[in-house]
């Protein structure tokens, strides 16, 4: 017997929103308790950061749906939230695995030797004797540290250790030096 999940559509009175350069920030978890919470995963860092992102935008086949959280707080290793009009269990359920977005723009500016993750993915990396490894794919978090995908003649996966492998970021360049082996 195949189970088939129907997916939230955002409900009439609801309006989707326009969200020119999404970032997703987080993931709407199960129901928790009765009264209309959600579990949160975060992605960002710190994790409790998520909650100085308002509004938050879902993530919806056909759009963004914006949403204004009304409470969140710490419960055990992660984060429960209130959405504004989300009442009860049943309501919380329709959000189960949404993506939590945010606009780019609603992100605090950063020093110019400083990046946020996302940024990196599409830069081309060099390493020290000027070798092009490849770009970017994407960064996959690993708990100990973050490892760069790197798609180029071959895949490279280089750990991102500031100092050992990852030499230096420059952001108006597009360009990241890392100590690394292209045979490796």
């Amino acid at each position: 017997m195949k189970q088939h999940r129907i997916e939230r559509q955002p409900l009439p009175h609801e309006q989707l929103a326009a969200v020119e350069n999404p970032i997703v920030m987080g993931r709407i978890g199960q129901a928790y308790g009765i009264k209309g919470w959600v579990k949160i995963q975060s992605f960002s860092d710190p994790t409790e950061n998520i909650a100085n992102y308002q509004p938050w935008y879902l993530a919806h086949p056909n759009g963004y749906q914006a949403i204004n959280i009304l409470q969140f707080k710490a419960h055990g290793k992660g984060y429960v939230a209130q959405i504004e009009g989300c009442d009860d269990r049943t309501q919380a359920q329709q959000y189960t695995n949404l993506d939590i977005v945010v606009d780019k723009q609603q992100l605090p500016k950063l020093a110019d030797d400083d990046y946020y993750l996302f940024e990196l993915e599409g830069m081309d990396v060099l390493n020290l004797d000027d070798v092009k490894l490849g770009t970017v794919s994407q960064i996959l978090p690993t708990g100990a540290n973050d490892v760069l995908v790197i798609e180029g003649e071959k895949q490279h996966l280089v750990p991102m250790v500031d100092d050992l492998y990852l030499k230096n970021v420059d952001k108006k360049q597009q360009r990241i030096t890392v100590d690394w082996d292209p045979e490796f």
